[in-house]
């Protein structure tokens, strides 16, 4: 096939219309061209940023934070992308790879229950700031058992009962490639079976009714509690980080209105 249609593309660099200034928008002005097709979905961004306190000074070694939104950028990025992409295009963001009792919860989600919860520990300390620990090393805390209940139906049938410390854990490796719809697909992850059992512990579960990721399911409702035992008592204060992702539908309507109907 031979496409006739577009003589050329060219990317064009348009500056805000105001400075910046704090808590203000960052606005731009893209015009219409009738001549030209503009693909706004091929839209990059040039940002240089960096945190400061409110006064412009830096940060202290111990200044804390409590924002998850990190985790959720994290956590996506791991689980769909290649090792390739991430060492490769992903670097031109910034990404680079770390190197690296009982606790249950009986009202992990009350109501909507979601169609996929990732779930990782972290050092607590690390979580609220603390600048010589790496937040996004996820240990596994030599966890001994671990399933999620859905209304008396346990998720997977038989736990997950690793043993790290000897090695046992390829069950629970496996199936972030069953949860994520990669079981006999050439559709590589970006965390090997070594990384998984050092920095990179996430334990993923698919509650869809059926193997169909793509497919859109009736909405659940009710309640997932979650259980966790460790075989050692925890060597510090740890931190659950729970990644969870529903189903929603985005309409447009005749006045162009957005309508989103969140599961």
């Amino acid at each position: 096939m031979t496409q006739l249609s577009i003589d050329e593309k060219t990317y064009t660099e348009i500056s805000p219309l105001s400075a910046i200034t704090d808590g203000g928008p960052i606005e731009f002005f893209i015009p219409g061209d009738g001549d030209r097709y503009l693909d706004l979905n091929d839209t990059l961004l040039h940002l240089r940023v960096k945190i400061t306190n409110p006064n412009g000074s830096n940060l202290a070694n111990d200044a804390a934070s409590s924002a998850t939104h990190p985790y959720r950028c994290m956590i996506e990025t791991l689980l769909n992308f290649s090792p390739d992409t991430l060492s490769s295009q992903f670097t031109g963001g910034l990404f680079y790879k770390d190197t690296a009792g009982v606790c249950n919860q009986e009202n992990l989600f009350l109501g909507s229950i979601p169609k996929y919860v990732v779930l990782g520990m972290v050092h607590h300390e690390a979580f609220t700031g603390r600048r010589d620990l790496s937040p996004f090393n996820f240990r596994h805390y030599d966890i001994e058992y671990l399933a999620l209940c859905q209304d008396g139906r346990q998720v997977p049938a038989k736990a997950f009962q690793p043993d790290f410390n000897n090695g046992v854990s390829v069950r629970e490796f496996y199936n972030m490639f069953l949860a994520t719809g990669r079981h006999l697909k050439d559709l590589p992850l970006s965390i090997s079976r070594d990384d998984f059992n050092d920095g990179y512990s996430l334990f993923v579960f698919n509650l869809n009714p059926s193997d169909d990721n793509d497919a859109l399911s009736t909405v659940s409702n009710g309640n997932l509690r979650l259980e966790l035992r460790f075989r050692t008592p925890l060597p510090h204060t740890a931190t659950l980080i729970v990644y969870a992702c529903y189903d929603s539908i985005l309409e447009i309507n005749a006045k162009r209105q957005v309508l989103v109907d969140y599961y």
